[in-house]
C-alpha cells in the first residue's frame, strides 16, 4: 500500500523515538509532540537542535541550515525551508539583498 510521503516518514519518527520501556510505549516526547503540533517533517531538520536554533533566534538563513544540519546543498536547504513555509511555520522575509525566514 502506497502512502504520501510525509505519512510514512512519520511513522519512522514516531517508531524510531518511542520509548522502548512498557512505561513509556505509545507516548511521544514532548520536544517531539511540539514538532508535530508546529507541523515540521521530520526530514527537514534531522538533529533535535536544529527546531531549537529556529526558535531561539527567531530566524534562520539558508546558510545557517547548511552549517547545522547534513543538508550538503544550498539548493537543498532551500527545499527543506519550503518545506516549512508550506507548513506554515516559517515566512520568508526579505533583509536588504538576503532573505531571512522567521517565525510566523
Amino acid at each position: 500500500m502506497k502512502t504520501a510521503k510525509g505519512q510514512w516518514i512519520m511513522r519512522l519518527f514516531i517508531a524510531i523515538h518511542l520509548p522502548k520501556n512498557k512505561e513509556g510505549a505509545g507516548k511521544i516526547r514532548e520536544e517531539d509532540q511540539e514538532r508535530f503540533e508546529y507541523g515540521i517533517d521530520p526530514d527537514d531538520f534531522e538533529a533535535e537542535d536544529n527546531f531549537e536554533y529556529i526558535k531561539v533566534n527567531g530566524f534562520i538563513t539558508v546558510y545557517q541550515v547548511l552549517d547545522i544540519t547534513r543538508i550538503t546543498t544550498s539548493q537543498g536547504a532551500n527545499v527543506a525551508l519550503g518545506r516549512l513555509i508550506n507548513s506554515g511555520v516559517v515566512q520568508k522575509v526579505r533583509q536588504g539583498r538576503h532573505f531571512i525566514y522567521q517565525l510566523k
